[in-house]
């Protein structure tokens, strides 16, 4: 028992870490919520939300996901320097953020028509996702350097300024839906000075790079692309069809109830961002205990999502009372489905890392197109049958589809004692 205690100490002193920050970082826009449901109309709502959407769909082609690369370079011994292979990550995501704000800002009236975003907003997408890559740089490398504080302290910075930035936006100026777009610019350009500053300051990045630097990054990263903007899909496809099938004042009303059953996530994605560097360096041990320790920690996780997933069902009507206004009460009839779906997205994480582990993001892509593929229609059909219930349906089955397919795959590209009552057949 010492020994499994000594085993997981470690990760859980950092997930705690990652979780607390997480909590304040996540309360701060959660402020938001009770103030921007009862002053703007469910239209205005559904314009942040196709906004905060266009941005998450943009991501992958600005970063081409080159935060999975740098953690995955930081374990490897090689000779290539690590702030060489930072700098060729900044360089490639600097350059696509620019050549993609031109095709941004000539098809900006084309993309307003479809996402309902007026077109003087539209170039503003690849500026806030360029911010993102920059600070989640910052934040992959805080991360594989066991360094939970300083990643907490960037969040939570992000999220006072954007918070602060907005409020002022909205009450002093009186802006309406633009207070929300334009806190989160400013926000993303004073994080970027600041993370700039940490990155010199520590010497994290060089721009002596090679051609190799290059290939590494693009050959784990670009594989990815598919597969960032299919989980993106998995939201994206049911604000559109909400748009289109019935109108914006529904994708508003749904966004709510997203945004409420995300505190699921919250948890989730603070543990993982400590279980991802714990489970590589446990990996390379390559020993039958330590993979029989972590399969046994995983089950325990399932348990208690599950079980912290059911409590979140039970108090849920409580919550929307407290965090939103009347007209989006509805949310009430399907609350449970959301938050359901995140505790499966939850468990995803856990099995996804292996396919990442082996470097075979390429088959994670061909999961999430095919996930993908299944729920447009599905999306589409339940949609026109049951308004935005039907959209809250389809979260919840593509996520236990998305997270049992990830699992089968991954097992069998890295083998782990799954079975507990097979372990010694195993051995």
């Amino acid at each position: 028992m010492i020994k499994n205690l000594k085993f997981i100490s470690g990760l859980f002193k950092s997930s705690s870490i990652y979780t607390i920050s997480g909590i304040i970082n996540s309360a701060i826009p959660f402020f938001f919520l009770p103030i921007l449901t009862r002053i703007l109309s469910p239209s205005d709502y559904g314009i942040i939300a196709m906004f905060q959407i266009c941005v998450s769909v943009a991501y992958p082609f600005v970063g081409l996901n080159l935060e999975s690369a740098i953690a995955r370079k930081y374990y490897e011994k090689t000779n290539s320097k690590f702030s060489s292979f930072i700098g060729a990550t900044v360089s490639i995501g600097t350059f696509t953020c620019l050549i993609l704000s031109i095709i941004f800002w000539i098809f900006s009236k084309n993309i307003s028509d479809i996402t309902q975003i007026p077109s003087d907003y539209i170039v503003f997408i690849i500026f806030l996702a360029y911010f993102r890559y920059i600070m989640n740089v910052l934040l992959t490398i805080f991360q594989v350097k066991l360094n939970p504080i300083s990643y907490g302290l960037i969040q939570i910075t992000h999220s006072f300024v954007s918070l602060s930035a907005t409020l002022y936006l909205l009450f002093i100026l009186s802006y309406s839906w633009e207070s929300r777009i334009l806190g989160q610019l400013v926000a993303g350009l004073f994080i970027v000075i600041i993370c700039s500053i940490i990155i010199s300051k520590n010497r994290y990045l060089s721009f002596d790079f090679s051609k190799i630097d290059f290939d590494y990054a693009i050959s784990f990263g670009a594989p990815l692309i598919p597969h960032a903007i299919a989980s993106v899909g998995l939201i994206v496809i049911d604000r559109f069809f909400l748009t289109m099938l019935v109108d914006i004042d529904a994708t508003g009303i749904f966004t709510s109830a997203y945004q409420l059953g995300a505190v699921i996530s919250l948890i989730t994605i603070s543990f993982n961002n400590a279980f991802v560097p714990w489970l590589f360096e446990n990996l390379n041990k390559n020993k039958i205990d330590v993979k029989i320790k972590i399969v046994k920690l995983t089950y325990l996780y399932f348990m208690l999502i599950t079980i912290f997933s059911s409590i979140l069902i039970y108090i849920f009507p409580f919550v929307v009372k407290v965090f939103v206004g009347e007209k989006f009460y509805s949310i009430n009839q399907y609350s449970y489905l959301i938050v359901l779906g995140f505790a499966f997205q939850g468990m995803f994480f856990m099995v996804t890392n292996y396919l990442y582990y082996v470097k075979k993001t390429y088959l994670q892509s061909i999961i999430s197109f095919s996930v993908i593929l299944i729920k447009i229609p599905l999306t589409y059909y339940l949609i026109l049958s049951f308004g935005v219930e039907g959209a809250a349906w389809s979260f919840l089955i593509i996520y236990v589809f998305f997270f049992l397919i990830t699992w089968i795959v991954s097992s069998r590209e890295y083998r782990m004692p799954w079975n507990l009552l097979t372990i010694n057949n195993y051995k």
